[in-house]
C-alpha cells in the first residue's frame, strides 16, 4: 500500500505556513527595530496576526483544492488499474460440439469431460470477430472461452479444435 498523498500535502502546507510566518515575523521585527532606532516611520506593515490569518486561510484553501485533485487522480488511477484485473472465476473455458450455426449465433453441446454446468446445450450470439462462423460446420469440436463481468456472460473466444 502506498503512502497517502494527502499526508504529504498537509505536511507541505503546514511547513509552508510556518516558514512564511517565520520569515514575515523576522522582517516585521527588523522593521520595528529600524523604526525604533531611526525614528522614521517608513511604509506601514500589517500586524503579524492579520498576516497569519490571511496566510492560514489561503494556504488551507490551496491545500484543500490540491488534495481534491490529487485524490481524484489517485482514485481514478486505482479504478483504471482494477478495471482490467480479472479473477480466474471470471474466465471459463469448456469444450463442445457444434450442433447448429446461424447467421449471428451458434448452438453447441458440451462434452462429458466438462464440468457439470457446461454439459448441456447452449446457444450463444456471436457479434464480434471471435471466429468466422462460416469456418465452422456441424459436428466440429470447439473450445469456448466465456468472460463473466457484471452479471453478464459473453463469449470471449471460440477456437476450432483439430
Amino acid at each position: 500500500m502506498r503512502f497517502p498523498a494527502f499526508f504529504i500535502i498537509i505536511l507541505f502546507v503546514a511547513a509552508l505556513l510556518f516558514i512564511t510566518l517565520a520569515v514575515y515575523m523576522h522582517i516585521y521585527k527588523k522593521k520595528i527595530n529600524w523604526v525604533l532606532s531611526t525614528g522614521e516611520r517608513g511604509a506601514k506593515m500589517p500586524a503579524p496576526y492579520k498576516v497569519a490569518i490571511v496566510l492560514t486561510v489561503s494556504l488551507l484553501l490551496v491545500g484543500i483544492v490540491s488534495s481534491y485533485f490529487i485524490g481524484y487522480k489517485v482514485a481514478y488511477d486505482h479504478f483504471e488499474d482494477s478495471m482490467w484485473q480479472l479473477s480466474p472465476s471470471n474466465i471459463q473455458t469448456f469444450y463442445a460440439e457444434v450442433k447448429e450455426i446461424e447467421t449471428n449465433s451458434i448452438t453447441v453441446e458440451g462434452i462429458a469431460l466438462n464440468e457439470e454446468q457446461y454439459r448441456g446445450v447452449f446457444q450463444y450470439d456471436v457479434w464480434n470477430d471471435e471466429i468466422n462462423l462460416s469456418d465452422l460446420e456441424q459436428g466440429d469440436m470447439v473450445a469456448i472461452t466465456l468472460l463473466t463481468a457484471a452479471d453478464t456472460t459473453n463469449i470471449f473466444k471460440i477456437q476450432l479444435l483439430q
